[in-house]
């Protein structure tokens, strides 16, 4: 993933990204190759939900990291490889529906 890793990096330093936003990128895109073993150029959009549908149901990552793997990968398709949006469709995330310091047994009004 070297390469396409430096063309990551790039794009984020080109677009002034958060040291932490690059960090959690990486990470992500990591994490998709660790799952596939394949170049990530490779991968067709399938396969990417497939991926995303584990890190949702098997592994229940927070919504919060759900959503930074679903930007990763749209950034990584959509910025650096330059794929239209409509030939790699990523669905819109989702959320929680519950507020920070609610329990799960209830939703906060408000």
């Amino acid at each position: 993933m070297s390469a396409l890793r430096e063309s990551v990096l790039l794009e984020m330093r080109l677009r002034g990204f958060a040291a932490k936003t690059v960090e959690a990128y990486i990470h992500a895109l990591e994490q998709l190759w660790a799952f596939y073993r394949r170049a990530l150029e490779r991968l067709s959009c399938a396969e990417v939900q497939r991926f995303l549908d584990e890190v949702i149901t098997v592994r229940k990552l927070a919504w919060a990291t759900v959503n930074v793997y679903f930007s990763a990968y749209r950034f990584l398709y959509e910025q650096v490889l330059h794929r239209a949006p409509h030939e790699f469709s990523i669905p819109p995330r989702g959320r929680s529906g519950t507020r920070p310091g609610c329990s799960t047994a209830r939703r906060c009004s408000g």
